[in-house]
């Protein structure tokens, strides 16, 4: 995209699905019950995880931890493109 008025802007792209595996991952290992863990753990390596993450999840008591975590990722995800260009001059 072109934008007239703007001389700098930086162009984020979304997570590669490895990176947002990984969020995955580190959300699994901060939960405290152990069952619930074993569960996401045993989603996340059988097949389509993201999908039956997100049922895990979003029918569980951690649901709104989840978004909390994810958002804080993706925040972070993003600082760190921002920090990077600002870094190299781009």
């Amino acid at each position: 995209l072109k934008h007239k008025n703007w001389t700098k802007c930086i162009e984020i792209e979304p997570m590669e699905s490895y990176e947002s595996f990984r969020v995955m991952e580190y959300f699994v290992n901060g939960i405290m019950d152990k069952n619930f863990k074993k569960k996401l753990i045993n989603t996340l390596n059988r097949q389509k995880p993201f999908a039956n993450f997100k049922y895990q999840v979003e029918n569980s008591d951690y649901r709104q931890q989840w978004f909390d975590f994810r958002q804080k990722q993706w925040g972070r995800y993003v600082w760190n493109i921002i920090k990077t260009s600002i870094e190299s001059g781009s």
